[in-house]
């Protein structure tokens, strides 16, 4: 158990000193030597003592550094579990939704955890903590498999506006096998309210031809709308697409900015290099097909 740090003749809340001390954390001071490690490991004690001192935001907050793996803390999900734990006792509004990510992002020990206390928000109709119950749900993390509840949980989120909820009763309504029209509305929904995998999902219709005749210009430029809505995978598609001539006229220095902002998200393009010559192209082709995210 974190014992609470005995606090210095400091004029600031425990809590304002936990966060300083993240703060630097996170600017990774202690990794480049501007803090000492013994400093860096004085957080969880700040943190504690904001939390004795009652701040109920207190133990979420430490479990997302946990959770980050910010600088030489690392990545601890046992510990963050811990801490989301402890908040979610405290009536921390936050801790709920803390306990699912933390699920979702490859701990599913904290499933059971995150699915019971999102419940309450979920039997009141609240949104977001439908859509993430939704995940859980899909993912069997706290909960069996129901594709059925699932569904209905997705569409509560949709049904209240947010484009994330649009995007997945697309997604489970596709992988359901429904009518593809019935799908595509719901990626069109999120895509007009510039949901990045909405709008890479419909270039990627348009060039395959799902539910519609193939238009390789419709899908360059969905391509292009769904990049600079910072999908990496349409990046990469619009640089294959701009090298190659497809849907429109080969365009090398359009291809090299979409390679690049494809590898700034995450995506590099083969056969691309930065600084290479003939705009960073070497022989070969950029990548090849499309798939829905």
């Amino acid at each position: 158990m974190t014992e609470p740090t005995e606090l210095e003749d400091d004029p600031r809340s425990p809590l304002e000193q936990a966060r300083a001390l993240r703060d630097a954390l996170l600017r990774a001071e202690a990794m480049i030597g501007l803090l000492s490690v013994e400093e860096a490991e004085r957080l969880p004690g700040l943190y504690a003592a904001a939390a004795a001192a009652g701040a109920t935001e207190a133990w979420r907050e430490l479990g997302d550094c946990w959770a980050e793996g910010i600088d030489v803390l690392g990545y601890q999900p046992e510990a963050a579990l811990d801490c989301y734990t402890r908040a979610q006792a405290a009536g921390d509004p936050g801790a709920p939704e803390a306990l699912a990510r933390l699920a979702l992002r490859g701990w599913p020990e904290a499933g059971p955890a995150a699915w019971a206390a999102l419940q309450p928000a979920v039997a009141a109709g609240e949104p977001r903590a439908s859509l993430f119950a939704s995940f859980l749900c899909t993912r069997r993390l706290g909960v069996e498999a129901d594709p059925a509840l699932a569904l209905r949980l997705a569409m509560v989120s949709a049904e209240s506006g947010a484009p994330e909820g649009m995007f997945e009763v697309h997604v489970l309504l596709r992988s359901s096998g429904a009518p593809t029209d019935q799908s595509t509305a719901w990626c069109a929904k999120a895509a007009a309210l510039g949901h990045p995998r909405a709008l890479y999902n419909l270039g990627v219709f348009a060039a395959i031809g799902e539910g519609r005749p193939v238009d390789l210009a419709e899908a360059r430029a969905r391509y292009a709308v769904a990049a600079a809505a910072g999908s990496g995978l349409a990046a990469q598609n619009l640089a294959r697409m701009r090298r190659n001539g497809e849907g429109g006229p080969i365009d090398l220095p359009g291809a090299a900015e979409a390679a690049q902002t494809a590898a700034a998200l995450g995506y590099p393009v083969p056969g691309f290099e930065a600084e290479g010559e003939n705009d960073g192209w070497d022989d070969e082709e950029g990548p090849e097909g499309a798939e829905p995210s």
